[in-house]
C-alpha cells in the first residue's frame, strides 16, 4: 500500500506534525477545522507534486489529478476514521465554495486550466475516500451527494489509485539522509504561515 512507503517519510515530516490535534487559529471551531483540514489536504497534494518532480515519476493524465489522488489516499491511510471524515468534509467544502464563488460564470480559462473542474475534484475526493471502505463510508458519500451510479465504481477506483501510487513508490529508498534516499524534514514552526492562518 501507499501507506507503507509514504508513511515512513511523513512520520519524520511536517505531515506527521499535522496529524496531532489541530491548533486554534480563528477562535471559531468550524472555521478552525476548515482551515486546518485544507492546509493538510493541500500539503498532501503538494507533496504529490514534489514526489513526481524529485523522483521523476511517470504520470498518465493530468499531474493535478495524480496529486489530488495521493492527497485523498493519505487522508484515508494516515488518519483515524473520525479525523479523516472531518478532513474529507472540510476539503470537499472548499471545492463547493470555489464553485459557488464562480456563480456559474465559468469562462474558457477554467476549461483550459490544468486543474479539473471544482465539482469534479469534489466528487473524486469523495469517491476515492469512500472506496477505501465502501461498506463503512457509503452513507458519507451519499450524504455528500455522490450519485449512486458513481458510488458503485469507487471501490475499484480506490484500489487502482492505491496500486498505481504503490507501484511508483515501492522501490524508493526511505532513510535518515545518511545515504541517497527520500527524506522529508520537519522544518519546525513557520511564523509566516502562522500569521497567514490567523488572518
Amino acid at each position: 500500500m501507499v501507506k507503507c512507503r509514504v508513511a515512513a517519510v511523513l512520520s519524520i515530516s511536517a505531515g506527521a506534525a499535522m496529524a496531532q490535534d489541530a491548533p486554534m487559529f480563528a477562535k471559531d471551531p468550524a472555521l478552525d477545522s476548515f482551515i486546518y483540514s485544507n492546509v493538510v489536504s493541500v500539503f498532501y497534494h503538494e507533496f504529490g507534486h514534489a514526489l513526481i518532480d524529485v523522483l521523476l515519476l511517470p504520470v498518465l493524465g493530468r499531474e493535478e489529478d495524480a496529486a489530488d489522488t495521493l492527497s485523498s489516499l493519505l487522508i484515508d491511510q494516515l488518519w483515524e476514521e473520525e479525523s479523516s471524515i472531518k478532513l474529507i468534509y472540510d476539503t470537499t467544502l472548499a471545492y463547493q465554495l470555489y464553485e459557488a464563488d464562480m456563480d456559474g460564470q465559468a469562462d474558457l480559462n477554467v476549461y483550459a486550466g490544468v486543474h479539473g473542474m471544482n465539482l469534479q475534484r469534489y466528487f473524486n475526493y469523495v469517491c476515492l475516500y469512500a472506496g477505501a471502505n465502501l461498506e463503512g463510508r457509503d452513507d458519507i458519500a451519499l450524504e455528500l451527494g455522490l450519485p449512486e451510479e458513481r458510488l458503485i465504481t469507487c471501490e475499484d477506483e480506490h484500489e487502482l489509485a492505491a496500486q498505481s501510487w504503490e507501484a511508483l513508490l515501492q522501490n524508493v529508498p526511505v532513510g535518515d539522509g545518511s545515504q541517497e534516499s527520500l527524506v522529508l524534514v520537519n522544518a519546525g514552526p513557520d511564523p509566516a504561515l502562522a500569521w497567514a492562518l490567523e488572518q
